[in-house]
C-alpha cells in the first residue's frame, strides 16, 4: 500500500492514531447506537404506571389478554432499525 506524506505521518504517530482510532469507533457507535440495544420493540416503552411507582420486589399477578390480530409483516430493514411488533 502507498501512503501519502499526510496519510504517512498520521500512521507512524502512535498517539494520532490511537486518536483517531477512538474517534472512529465513537462515531461508528453513535452511528449504530440505536439497532444495538436489546430491545427489538416499536413501543419499548409500554409500562403500567401504577406498577411502576411501587418498590423494588413488588409482586402482582397479571391476565395477559392476547391480540386478536397478527402483527403486520415488517421488512427486514425497518426491522433492524424500527423493531418489529410485539404480539
Amino acid at each position: 500500500m502507498r501512503t501519502t506524506g499526510k496519510t504517512k505521518k498520521l500512521f507512524t504517530s502512535k498517539a494520532t492514531f490511537t486518536g483517531v482510532f477512538i474517534l472512529g469507533v465513537t462515531i461508528l457507535v453513535a452511528l449504530f447506537a440505536y439497532p444495538l440495544a436489546t430491545d427489538k420493540t416499536p413501543d419499548a416503552n409500554t409500562i403500567i404506571v401504577e406498577l411502576s411507582a411501587k418498590p423494588a420486589g413488588f409482586s402482582k399477578q397479571l391476565l395477559l389478554v392476547p391480540k386478536t390480530t397478527a402483527p403486520a409483516h415488517v421488512s427486514s430493514w425497518q426491522a433492524f432499525w424500527s423493531g418489529t411488533p410485539s404480539g
